[in-house]
């Protein structure tokens, strides 16, 4: 026989009966319990990780910004070292500072000890 209840059909049970529907019932509203607070704390896990990805979301896109300016730094330097310009926006002519850095007057290469 199977029952899903915890009524007593007999309406005498014996003690021992009585005791072990006391128990199945504490039981069933214990694991009703440990199963809404499982809920709960799933439900909260689920929201954390929601708000853990957007925050990942949030500082990969400003790690991205901050690569894409320091980059736009770096090739704008590059760009004005290669053009031969400095800081203040004066021409440097690259090529002459190379050889006279380079090359003695008779147009021998400088052996350089430093």
């Amino acid at each position: 026989m199977c029952f899903t209840s915890t009524k007593n059909i007999d309406p005498k049970p014996s003690k021992e009966v009585q005791d072990l529907q006391d128990e199945l019932s504490l039981s069933n509203n214990e694991w009703t319990q440990a199963f809404k607070d499982l809920n709960e704390k799933v439900v909260k896990a689920e929201e954390n990780s929601k708000k853990l990805e957007e925050n990942n979301k949030k500082l990969e896109e400003s790690h991205s910004a901050d690569i894409k300016y320091i980059v736009s730094l770096l090739v704008n330097e590059m760009i004005e070292k290669v053009n031969g310009e400095n800081v203040d926006g004066e021409k440097n002519n690259a090529k002459q500072k190379y050889k006279s850095d380079s090359f003695d007057q008779h147009g021998s290469k400088k052996t350089r000890f430093e």
